[in-house]
């Protein structure tokens, strides 16, 4: 656990320093519980965690360091724990659970980091059980139709004999 990240990594990140799991907006978004006028919300600062973010890049590590970056859904856990659900037999995880450094980093759907936005180490565990069930849950609450949408998409696989492997959870906490 006490690892530092792969020598890759640290080369990458030189001259920046990874911040917070916390991202900054300058204005709120028209929100239908804030009721005060525009200007009253104009300038007002509130901190976003990465979590609130639709993707971001989940960067794993090759055992000779060589990052990996892939473009994941993500919900809030408790605390500063991210959630993140893939297939037991993929790629991030088998990666993960060789090396458990990660890099976390808002991102469009094609895995293209957001501008002034930075990464993040952190450390991540591959779950399965009550604890990937409740990732799974998570996530299906914060992408609703999306998440259903990919659910018919395994049933059909699987009525076609191409049954997708069985999914798990990965946490991701953030280090510092």
């Amino acid at each position: 656990m006490g690892r530092s990240l792969p020598a890759a990594a640290r080369a990458a990140t030189a001259g920046r320093r990874p911040t917070a799991a916390r991202l900054t907006h300058r204005l709120l978004p028209a929100c239908p519980t804030d009721r005060r006028p525009a200007e009253a919300r104009r300038g007002t600062v509130v901190p976003m965690g990465i979590g609130d973010e639709t993707y971001i890049r989940l960067t794993t590590f090759t055992r000779d360091g060589r990052p990996k970056p892939t473009p994941v859904w993500v919900a809030p856990l408790e605390g500063d724990t991210l959630g993140v659900t893939t297939g037991v037999g993929s790629w991030k995880v088998k990666r993960i659970r060789a090396t458990p450094d990660v890099l976390v980093q808002a991102s469009d759907m094609r895995g293209r980091p957001k501008a002034g936005s930075t990464p993040v180490e952190a450390t991540a565990e591959v779950v399965t059980g009550a604890a990937g069930e409740r990732v799974n849950e998570a996530i299906a609450r914060k992408y609703g139709w999306q998440y259903a949408m990919a659910g018919v998409w395994e049933r059909i696989k699987g009525l076609v004999g191409r049954k997708g492997p069985e999914s798990c959870g990965i946490v991701i906490t953030p280090k510092g």
